[in-house]
């Protein structure tokens, strides 16, 4: 190789070497750059929501989230899929990649407002902390998989109604399985059969209780089951704060 070449290689190695180091460090800038400005894993964003059930305080109300989960996904030119964690603090939106971020505002205000809950955005470490487990399918629900939550929350409602009459000694011990099973299916029918959160109303849970207070007669005898308001008379187990009241026009079980 002549001087000349010799001169004009150094240039070039220097150059490209410049241009490997260059490469490598955007390459470590990415995924920074993506955990900072897009959604969660696989285009997931995480927003905060108020959906734990009153009556059962561990797990989210499935009568109230199904339908809210089932509206964001009407927008299906937005949103591939929406979820519920297990707990009801949180739902977890899959937006198609070409949504804006006025569209994706637009859509949860939308169907927020119908359902009377706010979306809030979780902040980067509150997302990190809940993403880590999706989209397991024992800690999120899709859509109508929330009759599971519904499901289950029968069984704390029939399970926390027992245990009040039983502190009130109103049903024989040899009649309280038969009573606790008839109490959950009563309330699993109501949750799997409404057709809007809005169903649960006081009108709703006064002719639910009614049913129950027929079902006790089958055990007691007619007019010896006396009426108990159902979602207030046990102290809920996992509970908050005060015990619901008629005065408030307020239940454990929410009522509208």
């Amino acid at each position: 190789m002549n001087p000349t070449d010799r001169r004009g290689y150094a240039p070039r190695v220097k150059f490209l070497s410049g241009a490997v180091a260059l490469s490598a460090l955007l390459l470590l800038a990415l995924p920074m750059y993506a955990r900072l400005y897009s959604p969660g894993p696989e285009g997931v964003s995480f927003y905060a929501v108020p959906l734990v059930c009153s009556a059962a305080p561990t797990i989210g109300c499935g009568s109230k989230a199904k339908f809210l989960l089932v509206d964001l996904e009407q927008h299906s030119e937005a949103i591939e899929g929406a979820w519920l964690n297990r707990k009801g603090t949180v739902v977890a939106v899959k937006w198609r990649g070409t949504v804006s971020s006025d569209k994706r505002e637009a859509v949860l205000k939308a169907v927020g407002t119908v359902h009377n809950s706010t979306l809030t955005a979780l902040t980067s470490k509150e997302e990190a902390n809940v993403s880590a487990s999706f989209p397991s399918k024992k800690d999120w629900f899709r859509g109508r998989e929330v009759d599971e939550l519904s499901r289950e929350e029968a069984r704390i409602i029939a399970k926390n109604t027992m245990k009040g009459y039983r502190e009130k000694q109103l049903v024989k011990p040899s009649f309280e399985k038969q009573f606790e099973a008839d109490v959950e299916k009563i309330y699993t029918d109501l949750f799997l059969s409404i057709s809007s959160y809005k169903d649960l109303s006081t009108e709703t849970y006064n002719r639910i209780e009614a049913q129950i207070q027929a079902a006790g007669e089958k055990y007691v005898g007619i007019g010896n089951m006396p009426r108990v308001e159902l979602c207030t008379a046990p102290k809920l187990e996992g509970a908050k704060g005060e015990s619901c009241t008629q005065a408030t026009g307020k239940s454990c079980c929410d009522k509208n």
